[in-house]
This record gives structure tokens, C-alpha cells and sequence, in this order.
């Protein structure tokens, strides 16, 4: 029964190992930039929980060195263990720690931004994720000179923090270019959708998004950000433009008759 009951912890020691080792990142669309690698939520727990069980354990081994010398010496390794993957695995940064690592997901997701009814240009060599500036991220980013789909590799991935890499900054309230403009709520939208100044809204799908930070794009998913003064048939005009391309890189659609795509050459 003793001999049982030591086999199991040790199992669930070595489980526990192999769990808290960092995912390997895949390497088929390039590495994140050396800023981006992270510990996950799930790194975080069974690293923590590897460490308090060893704790537990070996201080229950240590109640009685003569019978329980076992319990002691897996408690003391898997505390260890789980203190050195803490310490050398990927950095604990609050800001990544809900996204997956890259290669966790590969989606595609449509999306334009409008700044006083213009519409911005994406397609900027500076924005393609092969450039040595920004953007510098492999979980999420631009492909090709494609300047209106987004390139999702990590689930989770916001698309604030996907507008962060590009040099733009967005928020429930503001979005900032690359030349650190700001374009920010200047009043309330009407029941009517006019407004008395310019305001930052975000529509997904055709549906008002009311918390942009927490927002993780979705396969296939069409994004409109808006910046202005618009009428809801402004609104309604203004994302009509919003490409549908994103379901051609994901595979689930032709390409628009007339619409040649470059390949993305990479899929997870």
C-alpha cells in the first residue's frame, strides 16, 4: 500500500515536470521578438502548485526522517524542480500572461481603421512583420504587403496589443499612430449614433464592441475602428469597406473573383 501510494506521488511529480515545461514555440511564421517570451497562465499554476506540493511533501517527510525519508527527498526535488523552471523558463510578464506562447493558434481576422473618414494605410513595408523595425512580433502581425488582416499565432493575443507592435496605441477611449497622434473621445454618442465631438468606436461583425482592451480577435472576424464624427449610416457605409480576406488565409473561402492574395507560405 506504502509502496503504491510513493509510486503515484512520484508519477505525479514527473507529470507535473513535463506539464510545467514552456511550450516550444513554432518556428514555421518566424520567432517572437525577444521581448515577447512569456510564461503563461498555465506555466505560472503547475510551476506554483509543483513548488507548494514539493513543500508539503517533503515538510510531511521531514515530521519523521525514519519512515518518510521518501517523501523528503521527492518533496525537496519537486520544489526544486519547480523553483528552477520558474526562475529559467520564460520571464513573468503580466502583460503576455494571458496569451498562449506562439504557434498556439492560427487565425486571420479583417481589419481597417478610419481616422476622420480616412482610411488608414496598413500596407506600409514599416508594418509587414519581415521589416527589422516595428513590428517585431510573431504572435500577431502583418503578412505581404496585406495591410487589412491581421495574422493571429497566439491565442489570446488582443488587438491592442497587435495595434503595440505596429506603433499605434488603442484603448477603450484613444487610438495613437505611429507619429504619436492622438485621436480621443471628444463626447458622448446619441441614441441616433451622431455625438457631440469625435468619438473612438469599434464594431466586430457589425456589433458595437464596449470594451476594446480585453478583445481578442477571432478567426475570421471583421474589424472596424472608426474615429469621428459619423451618422449610423456613416457607420454602416464605413464597414461595408472592411475587406473579407481573412477566411481566404484561413482556408475556409475562395479568393474574391479579380482578388489575387500572396501565399502566406506558413500554417500551424
Amino acid at each position: 500500500m506504502k509502496a503504491n501510494f510513493q509510486s503515484t506521488l512520484l508519477l505525479t511529480a514527473t507529470l507535473l515536470c513535463a506539464f510545467a515545461l514552456p511550450a516550444i514555440a513554432n518556428e514555421a511564421c518566424g520567432l517572437p521578438a525577444s521581448w515577447e517570451y512569456h510564461k503563461t497562465i498555465t506555466e505560472v499554476a503547475l510551476q506554483a502548485g509543483l513548488i507548494i506540493a514539493g513543500i508539503i511533501v517533503a515538510a510531511y517527510g521531514a515530521m519523521s526522517l525514519k519512515d518518510r525519508k521518501l517523501f523528503l527527498v521527492l518533496g525537496a526535488i519537486a520544489a526544486i524542480v519547480g523553483i528552477s523552471l520558474f526562475v529559467s523558463a520564460p520571464p513573468l510578464n503580466f502583460e503576455l500572461i494571458g496569451f498562449g506562447h506562439e504557434g498556439s493558434a492560427h487565425e486571420h481576422a479583417d481589419f481597417a481603421v478610419f481616422i476622420n473618414g480616412a482610411q488608414q494605410n496598413f500596407s506600409l513595408s514599416k508594418y509587414m512583420t519581415i521589416e527589422t523595425g516595428l513590428p517585431k512580433s510573431g504572435l500577431a502581425h502583418l503578412h505581404e504587403g496585406i495591410g487589412t488582416v491581421m495574422h493571429k499565432h497566439a491565442t489570446g493575443v488582443t488587438l491592442s496589443y497587435f495595434f503595440k507592435t505596429l506603433g499605434w496605441m488603442l484603448n477603450n477611449t484613444c487610438i495613437v499612430n505611429d507619429e504619436n497622434v492622438s485621436y480621443c473621445n471628444e463626447g458622448n454618442r446619441g441614441a441616433q449614433g451622431g455625438s457631440n465631438g469625435k468619438t473612438l468606436t469599434l464594431f466586430i461583425n457589425g456589433n458595437k464592441l464596449e470594451n476594446v482592451e480585453a478583445y481578442s480577435p477571432n478567426d475570421l472576424d471583421r474589424i472596424l475602428v472608426a474615429y469621428g464624427n459619423y451618422s449610423s449610416q456613416q457607420l454602416q457605409a464605413t464597414q461595408s469597406q472592411v475587406t473579407n480576406y481573412a477566411c481566404v488565409y484561413s482556408q475556409k473561402c475562395e479568393a474574391p473573383a479579380g482578388v489575387v492574395l500572396p501565399p502566406e507560405n506558413c500554417f500551424a
